[in-house]
C-alpha cells in the first residue's frame, strides 16, 4: 500500500453525490459505497483508501486488513 492514502467516507459520499447531481448515478463511488454499507451490514467495519499511483479507490474492512483469507 505504498501509494495508497486513507480517505474519509464523508469525502467518498460527497464524490458520489457529486456524480448523481451530474446525472450519473451508477458511479464507481456509489459502488464502492455499497460494498462499504454490506461491510457495515456484517458488522465489520470498512476503510476507504485512494492508490493515486492507478488512480482507483478500494474499501477494505478493519477486522481483516492484511490477514491471510482461505
Amino acid at each position: 500500500m505504498k501509494y495508497h492514502i486513507l480517505l474519509a467516507e464523508e469525502a467518498v459520499e460527497e464524490a458520489a453525490n457529486e456524480m448523481i447531481k451530474e446525472g450519473k448515478p451508477d458511479n464507481n463511488f456509489s459502488k464502492v459505497l455499497a460494498a462499504g454499507n454490506e461491510y457495515k451490514a456484517a458488522n465489520m467495519t470498512p476503510f476507504y483508501t485512494y492508490d493515486y499511483e492507478n488512480n482507483d479507490i478500494y474499501v477494505y474492512t478493519k477486522e481483516t486488513f492484511g490477514k491471510k483469507l482461505h
